[in-house]
């Protein structure tokens, strides 16, 4: 792994950091410099909320696991993937999900609305993720970097593969049999080896496989 330290003129003090982006965030401390975004807000506590985005501070810890966050909300919601609460229902089917928004997206699926459209050409999605991942295919934008290799990609789960494959963590377990997997789409292949079900018709599109 990648360290940083952090030098200052001709001395070097005692910090360092995984991340160039948090280094450089850090130097600011010595020479005060400072951001601005010009961004304003009603209360001084919704700023404070905002200046959150701009820093590496995540007051918001999870019980259960390891996990901070920014916002009490993004606490509260990563908190039902440990309880399995599902508060929002679709009434065209028997599916929940954990997000209104998510629902929404969902819902799309059975009346066959389109609403996020691309500016430049006439291609529309179900999802806004879908429309952002297709523009950075046609813009050829890796916004997501491997702090260890330097790769980039258009995804963010494939970033999280690329992790991995430093880490030698398999994060997908079969259930059957003490076998593990980097990816997703490796551990469904072997569960057929279980099954002796054969799926002769997959979408070989890059999100499906990761």
């Amino acid at each position: 792994m990648n360290i940083n330290p952090c030098i200052v003129g001709s001395s070097v003090c005692n910090k360092s950091f995984t991340w160039p982006s948090f280094l450089k965030m850090h130097q600011r401390t010595h020479s005060g410099e400072r951001d601005v975004c010009n961004k304003s807000f009603a209360t001084r506590s919704v700023l404070k909320i905002h200046q959150r985005a701009h820093s590496v501070e995540r007051p918001f810890s999870c019980n259960m696991c390891n996990k901070s966050f920014k916002h009490r909300h993004s606490l509260k919601v990563h908190q039902r993937t440990h309880s399995g609460e599902r508060q929002c229902s679709c009434d065209l089917c028997a599916k929940s999900f954990k997000l209104r928004c998510i629902l929404k997206e969902h819902q799309c699926t059975h009346t066959g609305e389109r609403p996020f459209s691309c500016d430049n050409c006439d291609k529309s999605f179900t999802r806004q993720s879908d429309l952002r991942v297709y523009q950075r295919t046609q813009s050829g934008e890796h916004p997501f970097i491997c702090h260890i290799c330097n790769k980039s990609f258009t995804l963010k789960n494939a970033l999280v593969v690329r992790l991995h494959t430093h880490s030698g963590e398999r994060p997908f377990s079969c259930t059957m049999c003490n076998k593990s997997f980097i990816r997703k789409n490796h551990l469904r292949e072997h569960l057929r080896t279980h099954s002796g079900s054969m799926i002769t018709h997959l979408c070989y599109m890059y999100a499906c496989l990761l």
